[in-house]
């Protein structure tokens, strides 16, 4: 090149020069030496985007792409994070609190001082860039605007504090700034995935302002802080599991876990697709825990959460009751769009200390018409001629019958939680059912109480698969068998398979390592004084309660991603989106370390919930269904907008009627699909499966031990070809009490 600035090294290197992007322009055209697609071919080379095209390349080498995120951050002058936080060290004071009444003596100042704590001067290159980081930090993290840079009001307070520091405009902020800390961001959570060792992916859509159907793909653990592998647009293809199955190989890819290996299951809900594209994930990756052959049914686990909404969904879709459910949503419209009916039940909510509003559902969101109805008996009990008595017979059978419910869903989106947690709420659902069942009272439907009962056991059989009763229950002869399936899926030897039933024999027994339990499985598993290699079941109980769930995650994830897309920011790009829903994840666990290490409550309060603030066995089920709450569900997408009188929530009457059309619907062709499939029997009652009587020792504790079994429990026979098959010889047998352990 004959003058100028020389070419940049890395460009040279992964790119070819193509014509000048103008005739008395400096800039180049260049095309990706790695990849063939339409976006590599002709890249203008300004604002870094030849290089922000390898940093996403899926044909460059990882290594070329961290060289071009390093890049990123040079370019940004973001400084290098030495102490593995980007928060300061909390300030301690050892002077006297002013509580305490005493008061420091002033000492005198000894010599001479100087101008230095007086005189402002100018920062350094190295201050200013510091500052300019930290200030990007805020405005991602608090959800503000780029255009709060120019704030006239936060100019002025900038500069009667450091008179000599001027903020970075927007343009540098939304440019060099987000780039560079966007790389650096990256750099970080690739190397903090390289140390976790049990994970599960998460996928799930979102429909954004603009209407565009967003999938987020996230890593998780259980107790652990998840880490954003992508945000990505299908619009179009939401439809199609081979592109979920792109989508997600695609973000493993750039993230740094292609080979998947320690990827231990995959979590979505559970549509057809989804299903599909469970069964395709687990093709290419054989070792995942997406779904188990037992005989001839396919035991596939999905978002427990998601189930749970799903069975309220087929209750309230009760025919007779829909009347009911839309004339919920019709007090609460009346009351929301009337500032002076609205003003008046504020006010006698107030004399009456009714601490709660009126709640709006949301659509696909079927507990929230639990949490409305809730709402609706709380203001409006005092004054029962708004409605006819059958009227609110009818909606407190509703809450009464679905409240636990909602209150499993409340327990269950911890990142505590495991498989075996979400086996206990739904057990404790089957108990709470079985007592409704039983306690009929003359002004109750009894129609829809057998209903709720059916469409709860059948859809009990549906999330009660053999691996959460795995994890959970203690039926040895179906224990046995799913371990042993799972031992082959991880391809174990029959020495290996061996091992992993005599370990199950002496867990059963009681004896050796295995005796005891603690009400954290995973804590108590992890601390056994034993190796995986020489007793298997430690392997197998490690990852087994390593699972996560739920979808909860993804969730909180576009709830951060609804407050970034306000009513005047509605126009960004997918991958700004999806920068700075990144950047964002990475600023809260930063946080959620610091608040961790400090001995700081990180666990959401729930006002009518009771989410437990440690992990383990929740020993608490039902509060009073009257209680206070101020509970904002774990799946719902908050929208926030700047203009007042658009009220996206506010669902009319008409509205709820047509989805609960489109749900009977969809409930008639899902039933179709299942009369397809030939069945021996009718669903079983929960009783006959689980002792429900057990249950309520694990509630009230200690934990209890299991009962001692029959000493020739199974074996393993070898085959040919190096293959094993188990054998049960006698079948297992129990005492008559389930046998529970944790």
């Amino acid at each position: 090149m004959a003058g100028g600035r020389p070419a940049d090294k890395l460009l040279d290197a992964n790119f070819t020069r193509l014509e000048r992007a103008g005739e008395k322009s400096n800039r180049y055209f260049w095309k990706c030496n790695h990849c063939d697609t339409p976006g590599g071919a002709h890249i203008e080379g300004r604002d870094q985007r030849p290089i922000k095209h390898l940093i996403d390349c899926p044909s460059a080498p990882a290594s070329v792409r961290q060289a071009g995120h390093l890049h990123l951050i040079a370019k940004g002058n973001i400084p290098v994070v030495s102490s593995g936080s980007i928060l300061p060290e909390a300030a301690t004071s050892e002077k006297p609190s002013a509580a305490s009444g005493e008061s420091e003596p002033r000492k005198k100042r000894k010599g001479r001082g100087t101008l230095d704590g007086y005189v402002d001067y100018a920062m350094t290159p190295a201050q200013k860039a510091d500052a300019d980081v930290k200030f990007f930090r805020f405005i991602v993290h608090s959800n503000s605007s780029f255009r709060t840079a120019h704030n006239p009001y936060l100019i002025s307070w900038v500069q009667s504090i450091r008179p000599t520091y001027e903020v970075p405009s927007r343009y540098v902020l939304s440019g060099r700034l987000l780039r560079g800390e966007n790389s650096r961001v990256h750099l970080e959570e690739v190397e903090r995935l390289k140390g976790r060792k049990m994970v599960t992916l998460l996928l799930d859509g979102w429909d954004d302002a603009l209407h565009r159907s967003l999938y987020g793909s996230l890593a998780a653990g259980v107790g652990e802080y998840p880490t954003v592998l992508g945000l990505d647009d299908l619009t179009g293809n939401r439809g199609s599991a081979d592109k979920y199955l792109e989508t997600m190989t695609g973000a493993m890819k750039k993230m740094d876990i292609a080979g998947g290996k320690n990827v231990i299951a995959l979590t979505t809900d559970n549509p057809t697709v989804m299903q599909s594209f469970r069964r395709k994930f687990q093709l290419a990756f054989p070792w995942v825990l997406v779904s188990i052959r037992m005989n001839t049914v396919t035991a596939i686990f999905a978002c427990f959460l998601h189930g749970l909404n799903t069975i309220i969904g087929k209750i309230v879709a009760y025919p007779a009751f829909k009347k009911f459910i839309t004339a919920t949503a019709a007090i609460v419209s009346f009351f929301n769009s009337s500032h002076y009916w609205g003003g008046q039940l504020e006010e006698e909510a107030k004399a009456f200390k009714i601490g709660r509003s009126l709640k709006t559902r949301t659509e696909s969101r079927w507990y929230s018409l639990i949490l409305q109805a809730l709402s609706v008996v709380a203001h409006l009990h005092r004054y029962q001629w708004v409605m006819d008595i059958e009227y609110w017979d009818r909606l407190k059978q509703i809450i009464r019958i679905c409240k636990p419910l909602v209150d499993a869903i409340g327990n269950l989106e911890a990142r505590e939680v495991n498989l075996a947690d979400c086996m206990l709420e739904l057990l404790r659902c089957a108990r709470h059912l079985s007592s409704v069942s039983l306690e009929r009272s003359p002004s109750d439907d009894w129609g829809f109480i057998d209903h709720a009962r059916m469409t709860f056991m059948n859809e009990f059989h549906e999330m009660n698969t053999k691996i959460h009763a795995l994890a959970c229950s203690f039926i040895p002869a179906a224990m046995c068998e799913t371990a042993g399936k799972i031992a082959k899926m991880w391809k174990w030897d029959s020495k290996q398979a061996g091992m992993l039933m005599e370990d199950l024999q002496q867990y059963y027994l009681c004896k050796g390592v295995f005796a005891g339990g603690t009400a954290d499985a995973k804590e108590w598993w992890e601390g056994l004084p034993i190796s995986g290699s020489k007793n298997p079941l430690k392997t197998l109980a490690v990852v087994l309660f390593s699972v996560v769930p739920h979808a909860a995650e993804v969730e909180r994830l576009f709830s951060g991603l609804s407050r970034i897309q306000g009513v005047k920011r509605c126009n960004f790009t997918v991958p700004t989106f999806e920068a700075l829903g990144k950047l964002r994840n990475n600023y809260s666990y930063h946080i959620y370390q610091r608040d961790r290490a400090a001995g700081v409550a990180v666990h959401r309060k729930h006002g009518h919930m009771h989410t437990r603030a440690e992990p383990g066995i929740d020993t608490d089920f039902a509060d009073d269904l009257q209680a206070a709450f101020t509970w904002q569900p774990p799946l719902i997408v908050e929208t926030i907008t700047d203009d007042v009188n658009m009220h996206i929530e506010d669902f009319t009457p008409e509205q709820i009627e047509a989805e609960l059309a489109n749900w009977e619907a969809d409930l008639a062709a899902e039933q179709a699909a299942r009369d397809a499939v030939p069945m021996n029997r009718e669903p079983d009652e929960v009783s006959l499966v689980y002792d429900l009587a057990e249950l309520k020792r694990i509630d009230s504790g200690p934990h209890q031990l299991p009962k001692m079994m029959s000493k020739s429990i199974w074996g393993v026979g070898k085959q040919r070809h190096g293959t094993w098959q188990l054998s049960l010889s006698p079948k297992p047998t129990l005492t008559a009490e389930a046998c529970w352990k944790w």
